[in-house]
């Protein structure tokens, strides 16, 4: 199941059993869970792996702090062509609005198109 989780060491430790009789029962607390993409990403290196399991033992504020910091790691390279184009869009899509050429849609209409594409599938 792509996207899934997973409990790391649950399954094995079930498996194996705790001494009650009952193929063991283990809390989430007991145990780090790992997201099913990076346990079955053949691609991730050990030291990665592990480290994903050091970050999953923290506070979901720390992991949210954690996850922006990477994130921005990857964003360090700015795309001056892309940023360029951006803005180049942004200014034509203002003048449009500015002189009527484009239209603009209320919320509750756009909101009611979804609604009726989704339930009718069109």
């Amino acid at each position: 199941m792509p996207g899934g989780w997973f409990l790391e060491g649950v399954a094995s430790h079930a498996a194996e059993g705790d001494g009650r009789g009952d193929g063991g029962t283990f809390g989430v607390n007991e145990s780090v869970a790992v997201p099913r993409r990076a346990r079955d990403n053949h691609g991730m290196t050990q030291q990665a792996l592990d480290l994903l399991q050091k970050a999953l033992s923290l506070s979901e504020e720390e992991r949210a702090d954690l996850a922006c910091s990477l994130m921005e790691s990857l964003d360090a390279a700015v795309d001056e062509g892309a940023e360029s184009a951006w803005n180049e869009e942004i200014d034509r899509r203002i003048t449009e609005l500015d002189s009527g050429k484009a239209k603009t849609v209320p919320w509750e209409e756009v909101r009611r198109r979804i609604s009726s594409r989704l339930t009718h599938g069109k």
